[in-house]
């Protein structure tokens, strides 16, 4: 086989967000919005009621941080790409999630 006469070609198409997506996306963020409110709440009530003070606030935090993470990695799960290459007479495609992994 000649090197020199090979042909590749690489196709990225992004996949456009419809109403779906949309919505998803909205539910999403409104989901994490509803339970950073519901945890602050909850760790105000809790400190107040059981005096821990510091304690009560930083595991509120935490269970803050920790659900705004798992927004944000359902989230960039929903981007998705698709990869087309041709070589020769060979065709791959893969599915690009988050630019990261490829299936």
């Amino acid at each position: 086989m000649d090197i020199y006469n090979d042909t590749f070609m690489e196709y990225l198409i992004k996949r456009k967000k419809d109403t779906k997506g949309k919505l998803l996306t909205a539910l999403i963020i409104f989901g994490a919005l509803v339970l950073t409110v519901v945890i602050f709440i909850a760790t105000c009530a809790l400190a107040l009621g059981m005096h821990t003070g510091d304690f009560g606030f930083t595991l509120g935090l935490l269970f803050v941080a920790a659900a705004w993470y798992f927004a944000y990695v359902l989230l960039s799960s929903l981007n998705i790409e698709w990869e087309y290459i041709l070589t020769n007479s060979e065709m791959d495609i893969d599915k690009v999630m988050s630019k990261k992994g490829r299936k």
